[in-house]
């Protein structure tokens, strides 16, 4: 540690030859990281706000980010946006599907044409950030968050988001999370559309994932019985069907109302929370801020601060890397 609070590390070999150690972080309520490569060039036009506003610093900092976003849809794009025009160098991006026209309502530079001909989210995505110009490196990745090589790419990242809307999909990044020691920000929406036409919940929520506070499922946003659903749905669809009119399993693959302005929120707030706990801008203590809700129906916002407690299968495993009991389940998933 020098004594400005930088910390550098050094592998040793038995031949005592020292190797650099690439980026060390702290991840707690506070993200801290240190690199150990050249960072590029501040000297980028599109970025020059950017710098104003967090100095040089952390501009450098986010020039030289690896951050992995796993959705690209209603509120992934909006999150992809928000990182592309803020100059951040690296962006892995994840999400399975196709455009389709159901998608035009929310997904950010998406167009007819995109949805006539069905191309990948992740590709539309990358089309845009190239033609910002804001000079961003972008890997992207048509698959599911089981997938090795997904799995190498995002265990590679300094942050990742999460804005996906099935309990599997958050219970395997909370898993690569755990495994890799990763800062983890959840984006959510919850919406329920009443038969009269009216609106009786409008929820954005974004939660903040790590090491050492409790996680999604102690937070309830998803449960073991939605995440056996899922399960069951993705591998043996009539198994499913069977379980769920016996009402052993619970409904899965309905989908959910959509307004890009409720999805804009919940990005926005996961994004200013990334920021705060980077340039550390808040007034109040960043562990006040583990989940934050803006209740549309209500009109208010509220922001709570939640325990260490975790569940076992995440602290037995966590920091394990490569080794985790939990990535080598996700791995048997792709094989499986």
């Amino acid at each position: 540690m020098l004594p400005d609070g930088k910390v550098i590390a050094r592998l040793v070999s038995r031949e005592k030859e020292f190797t650099p150690v690439q980026s060390v972080a702290v991840v707690g309520e506070d993200i801290l990281i240190w690199k150990q490569v050249p960072i590029p060039d501040t000297d980028l036009g599109a970025g020059a706000r950017v710098l104003q506003a967090f100095g040089k610093g952390t501009f450098k900092l986010f020039r030289n980010m690896h951050v992995g976003v796993v959705g690209c849809s209603g509120t992934g794009s909006i999150v992809v946006e928000l990182l592309a025009r803020n100059c951040i160098g690296r962006l892995t991006l994840v999400d399975p599907d196709c455009v389709e026209e159901k998608n035009l309502n929310r997904i950010v530079n998406a167009t007819s044409k995109d949805a006539e001909e069905g191309n990948p989210k992740v590709l539309v995505l990358q089309r845009t950030i190239k033609a910002m110009g804001t000079d961003v490196c972008v890997d992207t990745y048509q698959a599911h968050t089981f997938d090795k090589q997904v799995i190498e790419a995002l265990g590679d990242c300094d942050v990742i988001f999460g804005c996906v809307d099935s309990a599997e999909g958050r219970y395997h990044l909370e898993c690569l999370a755990s495994a890799y020691f990763l800062p983890y920000f959840d984006v959510g929406v919850y919406l329920e559309a009443s038969p009269d036409g009216g609106i009786s919940q409008a929820d954005a929520v974004s939660h903040y994932i790590h090491p050492e506070n409790a996680d999604l499922m102690l937070r309830g946003s998803y449960t073991s019985e939605q995440l056996t659903a899922e399960n069951w749905y993705r591998k043996d669809r009539k198994h499913y069907e069977t379980q769920r009119v016996a009402g052993y399993l619970a409904a899965v693959g309905e989908d959910q109302p959509a307004v890009m302005s409720i999805n804009m929120q919940a990005a926005c707030m996961a994004f200013n929370d990334f920021l705060a706990r980077i340039h550390g801008f808040r007034l109040d203590d960043n562990d006040e801020f583990s989940e934050q809700r803006f209740r549309f129906v209500h009109g208010c916002y509220m922001n709570t601060k939640m325990g260490t407690e975790r569940s076992p299968i995440f602290t037995k495993y966590a920091g394990m890397g490569d080794k985790s009991f939990l990535v080598q389940k996700l791995k048997d998933e792709n094989t499986g």
